[in-house]
């Protein structure tokens, strides 16, 4: 997988790999997750804030190609509308 080749380099973790897929290499599948995210996914749909692996698994199945646009459309609720 592309995101595992990312985090192979110094300094890359899978939030920076998952934003580099989504918005430079129109991965629209990619789901980066940062406290913002861990925030609506805990107050949209109960998960813990550190239960990374099921958030992710989550947006596979919920959303799938389609991943990184609701990501950037909860990303703008946490931030802007609650």
């Amino acid at each position: 997988l592309a995101i595992e080749k990312l985090c192979t380099v110094k300094g890359i973790g899978r939030k920076v790999a998952s934003c580099a897929l989504l918005f430079g290499f129109k991965k629209y599948d990619a789901f980066p997750i940062d406290v913002w995210m861990k925030r609506v996914m805990h107050d949209m749909y109960g998960f813990d804030e550190n239960d990374i692996k099921g958030m992710q698994t989550f947006a596979e199945k919920q959303y799938g190609e389609a991943s990184g646009f609701a990501q950037q459309y909860l990303y703008y609720y946490i931030r802007e509308i609650s």
